[in-house]
C-alpha cells in the first residue's frame, strides 16, 4: 500500500552548509528524507543531521565512493530508491545535496496533487544518435579511477591509457548495443518519479548494471 508521503533522495559530497538548510526546508510530516553521503567524506556529523529535522525521518544510506561521470553514480541512485521503495512513497524526488526549493512545501504538494500519477523525467530536445553513442557505445574501463589520484603526473598518465584503450575499441567498431533493444535518451539525472516506476527501476537493477557499468556520464541517459 502506497503512503501519501514523498521520499527526497539526496546525493551529497561538500558544502554541507547547503545540505543543512536544504533538510530544514525540507522538514515536513508528508516528507522523508533519504541521504547518501560520499565516502570520500571524513568526520561527518550524522547526528548533528539527524537532528535537524522534527516532521520528517531521515535515513542515511549505505555510503560508497562516487566519481564523476562513472556507473557509481548510478549505483548511488539506486541504493537511495531501493531504500526508499521499501516503504513505498507516492513520489520519489532525486536532488543533490546543494539543491535547495524555491517554493513552499504546501505549494510542493498541491502541485503533486494536482498532477498525480505523471512522471517527471527530463529528456534533452534532440533525437539520440546511437551510432554516434560515445557514452554508452564503448567500455570506459578507467571512468571510475581518473580523477582518484592526487599525483597530476598519474592522473595524466591515466588519461593517455583512457584514450589508447578507446582509440582501438573504435579501430574494431566496438558497439556493446549491439543486443539492447531499447532506445535509449539522455537528459538531466534529476527526477521526480511515482511509486510504479521507482520499483520498476529496482526491478531492472541487474539490466541496468550490465548495461550501464563502464560507461560514460550514463547516469543522464
Amino acid at each position: 500500500m502506497i503512503n501519501s508521503k514523498h521520499a527526497y533522495l539526496i546525493i551529497a559530497h561538500d558544502n554541507f552548509y547547503l545540505l543543512e538548510e536544504l533538510i530544514r526546508l525540507l522538514d515536513d510530516k508528508r516528507n522523508d528524507l533519504y541521504i547518501h553521503i560520499d565516502a570520500k567524506v571524513d568526520n561527518f556529523n550524522f547526528d548533528k543531521y539527524a537532528n535537524l529535522v522534527c516532521e520528517s525521518r531521515i535515513y542515511f544510506v549505505d555510503r560508497i565512493n562516487v566519481q564523476w561521470g562513472g556507473y557509481s553514480q548510478i549505483k548511488c541512485e539506486l541504493i537511495l530508491l531501493e531504500a526508499a521503495t521499501k516503504l513505498s512513497y507516492v513520489y520519489y524526488h532525486l536532488i543533490s545535496g546543494v539543491d535547495l526549493p524555491l517554493k513552499s512545501q504546501d505549494y510542493i504538494h498541491n502541485f503533486f496533487n494536482k498532477n498525480l500519477g505523471y512522471e517527471f523525467v527530463h529528456f534533452d530536445n534532440i533525437e539520440y544518435n546511437l551510432n554516434n553513442n560515445y557514452r554508452v557505445q564503448y567500455y570506459h574501463f578507467l571512468q571510475e579511477y581518473l580523477n582518484r589520484p592526487k599525483s597530476k603526473a598519474v592522473r595524466k598518465l591515466l588519461n593517455i591509457i583512457n584514450k589508447g584503450q578507446l582509440y582501438l575499441q573504435r579501430i574494431f567498431n566496438m558497439n556493446r548495443l549491439k543486443k539492447v533493444n531499447v532506445q535509449l535518451q539522455k537528459g538531466a539525472n534529476w527526477f521526480s518519479i511515482t511509486d510504479d516506476l521507482a520499483k520498476y527501476i529496482i526491478s531492472q537493477k541487474n539490466w541496468i548494471e550490465n548495461t550501464f557499468k563502464y560507461t560514460y556520464c550514463c547516469d543522464e541517459v
